[in-house]
């Protein structure tokens, strides 16, 4: 049973434009011009109960202005949304305890304040009973391995431990319904993976809908089931990340290794070249041709040391259709 339902959400911002130097200034005072952007048009999809998805687009797609529409944040110009049978801009105080959302370039944790203090007073305001506040503490804390820095000053701790504690304040209360914008932005690697697991772990474990938009690929491929992806407000793609692999199903990438330096455009005649290092290059190719492009590959070149064969990375499908702006 879907949770979320989006019917023909569009979002239309009306912006004042303003012309430089001091004159067009003193017009604008009697005759103002605005243009009209639509950050979101005309969008549909569902959410069923425990998902995990990924909203994906270029910057200005539509990404924090749906997330905003779906928590009541925004008012949508047209169309329909409810979560958990309600409307969110109704903002009921029953719906709200039921929701949580996570902006990783915002705080609401006091910086002067150990976290331990912010989590009581949640604790209050959402009306979570002793029993299951020590419960989530324990639990939480247990899968973020932060129990330790619970006393310590916000201001102390670094980004990514800080980023945990938000996570906590955020599933203190067990939301139903969990959105995050950008959760791991500016983290180290070490921090990234444990969101990551903690997300996967958290929702096994409560079946939690989580919706998650992040420029880190990874984050979407490593927890999320579905993704669904904006281009200029529009969905130009909604389903399994195994249904956007298969996209390039017709490809491979070949990782090459060579004990020294190279020019990898000399690799071009190949295939399209996706990364590379001094002695390492990462190469997009025609399955079919995989055999006779591997032996003149070793025909060719005596300082390649290892060939592997891997399929086509997430990231770049992901930026080939966003570039696009459709489906190919």
């Amino acid at each position: 049973m879907s949770i979320i339902n989006v019917n023909n959400l569009s979002k239309t911002y009306k912006i004042h434009e303003k012309q430089e130097g001091l004159k067009n200034t003193i017009k604008d005072l009697f005759n103002r011009k605005y243009v009209y952007k639509d950050a979101v048009n005309n969008l549909n999809f569902s959410i069923e109960k425990g998902e995990i998805v990924g909203l994906l687009g270029e910057n200005g797609a539509g990404k924090t202005t749906t997330l905003k529409m779906l928590t009541g944040i925004l008012y949508p110009t047209s169309g329909e949304v409810t979560v958990l049978n309600y409307i969110p801009t109704q903002r009921k105080r029953e719906f709200l305890k039921k929701i949580a959302f996570v902006m990783g370039n915002k705080s609401e944790i006091n910086w002067d304040l150990p976290a331990i203090d912010t989590f009581r007073y949640q604790k209050l305001v959402y009306q979570v009973s002793d029993e299951l506040y020590k419960k989530n503490i324990d639990m939480l804390t247990e899968m973020l391995n932060v129990k330790h820095l619970l006393n310590t000053q916000m201001r102390r701790l670094s980004l990514g431990e800080r980023m945990k504690m938000e996570l906590i304040n955020s599933f203190l209360y067990s939301p139903e319904v969990v959105f995050l914008d950008e959760p791991t932005i500016g983290l180290d690697l070490s921090s990234q993976l444990a969101i990551r697991k903690f997300l996967r772990e958290y929702r096994a474990e409560r079946k939690t809908t989580i919706i998650i938009t992040s420029h880190y690929m990874d984050d979407i491929e490593e927890t999320c089931d579905r993704v669904i992806l904006l281009s200029k407000g529009s969905k130009i793609f909604d389903g399994a990340i195994s249904e956007i692999s298969r996209i390039y199903s017709s490809n491979k990438v070949l990782q090459l290794v060579f004990d020294q330096s190279i020019n990898p455009y000399e690799f071009a005649k190949y295939g399209e070249i996706l990364e590379f290092t001094d002695n390492t290059l990462k190469l997009m190719i025609d399955k079919e041709q995989y055999r006779s492009i591997v032996t003149g590959l070793i025909n060719q070149n005596r300082n390649l040391i290892d060939i592997s064969i891997i399929n086509v990375p997430f990231k770049y499908i992901v930026n080939q259709i966003m570039v696009e702006g459709r489906i190919s």
